[in-house]
């Protein structure tokens, strides 16, 4: 054969080479894009991909791995590598091959008899001669890592790591639209249950009014019969402790509310210094002889906009676990109040969804404890109703100081550690322009007599308003009664020059409470009345203006309360 005639042969050759090299790169593309292109889940995407990868490029060991943050990556799946935790980790070594790849989006290759002490640690173990590293870039960062990897002394050809460099590519366009479905499904996730605790939060508020109005009615019946007793009647004890009882039902109705944030009542200028002064004061003759409470409050006002009764709560429910957590013979206590900047106050786990310091400065009070502590899991739970690890607990107190936190726009986090003790913290907006207002000497209370005067007492709960209208009476008034705002607006009009008083339920059929006010207003602007309700004074009068704002009397209310708020009306309608 002459020398022309080999040449053309090798060139022939050649060219059978290219095409079969081309055909099977096509055919392994078409197979892996073929792979991709499945709508599957992820994970069995992901194994079919390995399998076929380790098998149409005879790799030992096949991986995709994931960032974690700065710290290096972990496996997401993978094929070849031992499942064995003791095992030093993946990658997160200093200058790791793995590590660099994910950081520069550049491939590395490890070539076979060129030691390569970057290596990660579990193919090192492996003995592997032979290596490909591949960035799997989405459309705006790496998403990822391939690795191909063998332990025999072959190295992986330039064609074929172009072709992986390819597939990679793909991989991590995958995998980022992998991540952003599942960034989609926790969000809706979280809509979700947004929309379910919202729903829950609406029924526990329709079930505490329902519950409050039977309280109020069964108190208002209690009293009633109590005043019909003679002084030194036996059934006299016994009424007075169904009355007990049912108030403390009342605070369980209150503790549900304060959790949904629904029960934060009326804000007000206070001095959170003053108000935790005043709590700690009533705390102390309660508190076990074997635990000291020591606290450290600043002597100048810190002023706020709150609720000076929920705040109360707030650090009495605070304090109260830290006594309950101390199992041993003794323990220690200690509150601080301090004001700090909005810098130094961040979101939390427990903060509400989206919360964000926005005051210029917080008032942090610190509740600590020496007590037994929670582990991660109690911590997490511990602000869950009826949650609680202490057998004498009753899991409400850190629900309500959460809901109370919350309803006052801050935020509260905790630290414990078994067997060291807990931290509280709880940040409450400071508000420097509110002046709280300086002690008032108490109103004169009526003198001695019987009240005189026509009542109209408007309730669209039967048992509500019977109760009503016999403690009225007692009283000394003469009673009208109507079921709704329309009722009442008839009986109203018929009798406006003879009724002194009116006690207008908020929630009713046909016309509401505050259309019946502005109703009677109308009327006779200078008629008490007093506005009585199940929900909170700060669901009832929020931005509501001054002068549309009546008295309010929160429902279940007792005979003193009720007289309380008759003689504030009053003064209020004789000032115009």
């Amino acid at each position: 054969m002459d020398p022309g005639e080999r040449e053309g042969g090798a060139t022939a050759a050649g060219a059978v080479d290219e095409y079969r090299t081309a055909v099977r790169d096509s055919t392994r593309l078409t197979r892996l894009f073929g792979i991709l292109s499945e709508p599957a889940p992820l994970e069995p995407l992901l194994d079919r991909l390995l399998l076929a990868l380790s098998e149409l490029f005879a790799a030992d060991v096949v991986a995709v791995l994931r960032p974690l943050g700065p710290e290096g990556l972990a496996p997401l799946w993978a094929i070849g590598l031992p499942e064995d935790p003791t095992l030093p980790p993946f990658s997160g070594a200093p200058g790791s091959l793995s590590v660099e790849v994910a950081r520069s989006g550049l491939p590395a290759v490890v070539a076979p008899g060129l030691p390569e002490p970057r290596l990660d640690a579990p193919l090192l173990r492996l003995g592997v001669e032979a290596a490909v590293f591949l960035p799997a870039p989405g459309s705006r960062e790496v998403q990822g890592v391939l690795v191909l990897a063998r332990c025999q002394p072959l190295p992986f050809a330039r064609a074929d790591v172009d072709l992986l460099a390819a597939m990679a590519h793909r991989v991590g366009l995958v995998l980022e639209r992998a991540r952003a479905d599942e960034e989609r499904r926790l969000l809706e996730a979280r809509l979700a249950q947004a929309q379910k605790a919202e729903s829950l939060g609406r029924m526990a508020g329709a079930i505490a009014h329902r519950f409050n109005n039977q309280l109020g009615a069964a108190m208002g019946h209690l009293e009633a019969a109590a005043a019909d007793l003679p002084r030194d009647a036996a059934a006299r004890e016994d009424l007075a402790r169904a009355l007990e009882a049912l108030r403390e039902a009342a605070q369980v109705s209150g503790h549900m509310l304060a959790y949904l944030g629904q029960a934060s009542g009326a804000r007000e200028p206070v001095d959170l210094a003053a108000v935790c002064r005043e709590a700690l004061a009533g705390l102390l003759p309660s508190l076990p002889r074997t635990v000291r409470l020591r606290s450290t409050l600043p002597a100048a006002p810190l002023a706020m906009r709150g609720d000076a009764t929920s705040l109360r709560g707030l650090l009495a429910s605070l304090v109260v676990n830290a006594w309950e957590a101390i199992t041993g013979e003794a323990g220690d206590i200690e509150v601080t109040l301090r004001p700090v900047p909005a810098a130094e106050v961040r979101a939390s786990p427990l903060s509400a969804p989206g919360w964000r310091p926005t005051a210029a400065a917080y008032a942090c009070l610190e509740v600590r404890d020496t007590g037994c502590g929670m582990d991660a899991a109690g911590l997490q739970n511990a602000f869950d109703p009826f949650f609680t690890t202490k057998f004498a607990g009753r899991g409400l107190g850190l629900p309500v100081a959460l809901g109370t936190v919350r309803a006052h726009e801050g935020s509260i986090e905790a630290e414990s550690v078994p067997g060291r003790g807990s931290v509280f913290r709880v940040y409450l907006p400071l508000a420097p322009d509110a002046r709280p207002p300086e002690r008032a000497e108490a109103a004169a209370a009526p003198g001695p007599g019987r009240r005189t005067g026509l009542a109209l007492a408007v309730d669209d709960e039967p048992s509500m308003r019977r109760a009503v209208e016999r403690l009225l009476r007692k009283m000394g008034y003469q009673v009208l009664t109507a079921a709704d705002g329309v009722e009442a607006l008839e009986v109203f009009r018929s009798r406006a020059a003879d009724i002194s008083l009116v006690l207008l339920d908020l929630t009713m059929p046909r016309m509401d409470g505050w259309q019946a006010l502005q109703a009677i207003r109308a009327l006779s602007p200078g008629t008490p009345v007093v506005l009585a309700s199940g929900y909170d004074e700060a669901q009832v009068m929020g931005g509501r203006p001054p002068e549309h704002s009546p008295v309010f009397l929160k429902k279940p209310f007792s005979w003193d309360e009720l007289e309380a708020a008759i003689d504030r009306a009053v003064r209020e309608a004789r000032r115009g």
